[in-house]
């Protein structure tokens, strides 16, 4: 059984996220509603948030520093993954 399209079709910044800023700035090539989600490397959620396509802005005050994966997903299925780091 074929699972969703896997694909970059986002970019974030700044990486690594300063912790004195915690600001993670989201640019998606598409538009349309989209659902981030921050998961630590153990696989917990730690954030969910529902975006729109183009530019947005996720908070990550909270979270402490340390690595973390990034999962973007539409409407459509499409889903993309990107690493980040907060220090």
């Amino acid at each position: 059984i074929p699972g969703p399209e896997v694909e970059s079709s986002f970019s974030i910044s700044p990486n690594p996220v300063p912790f004195s800023s915690p600001v993670l700035v989201l640019n998606t090539g598409r538009t349309g509603p989209h659902y981030a989600q921050v998961l630590d490397l153990a696989g917990r959620s730690l954030l969910m948030r529902s975006v729109n396509g183009g530019r947005s802005e996720l908070d990550l005050g909270g979270i402490p520093m340390g690595s973390y994966l990034l999962i973007l997903r539409d409407d459509a299925g499409h889903m993309s993954t990107e690493r980040f780091q907060i220090d």
